[in-house]
């Protein structure tokens, strides 16, 4: 396992601050589709996560707990609701990010896609951010 050095977790904790505020105006979105402001801060803020995505793209190769610890001291700090502290969803949107805006190939999509199903969530009333690994 690599050591992440502390600019690499203060890319991840930015990406994941972003993540947050993406979700949270997705969910507005669904409630009003018309709203040209949400719309307009959604657009923003993609293109904010795009500008990153190339430097956090290489983190997906040191191992996931340490990824995890740092989502789950975002979800923490910044006391994201429930809903959308779902690390996997999370982890699986970001690979989908990264390989439709071509940072990352077909293969390295599907090879972290597979690795991402072993991630295994049975414990419902887990800490946000904490996973149990089921294997490599």
């Amino acid at each position: 396992m690599e050591k992440v050095s502390k600019k690499d977790k203060d890319f991840m904790r930015k990406f994941i601050k972003l993540y947050f505020r993406l979700r949270e105006l997705d969910l507005y979105l669904e409630k009003d589709k018309k709203t040209q402001k949400y719309k307009d801060k959604v657009k923003k803020l993609e293109n904010e996560m795009g500008k990153i995505l190339p430097s956090y793209s290489h983190l997906f190769n040191n191992d996931l707990n340490v990824l995890n610890g740092v989502f789950g001291e975002v979800v923490k700090k910044e006391k994201i609701i429930f809903l959308l502290n779902d690390f996997e969803y999370f982890l699986k949107w970001t690979i989908k990010r990264l390989y439709n805006k071509k940072i990352i190939n077909l293969e390295t999509y599907k090879n972290l896609s597979v690795h991402i199903k072993k991630i295994n969530l049975k414990d419902n009333l887990r800490l946000p951010g904490s996973v149990i690994w089921s294997g490599r």
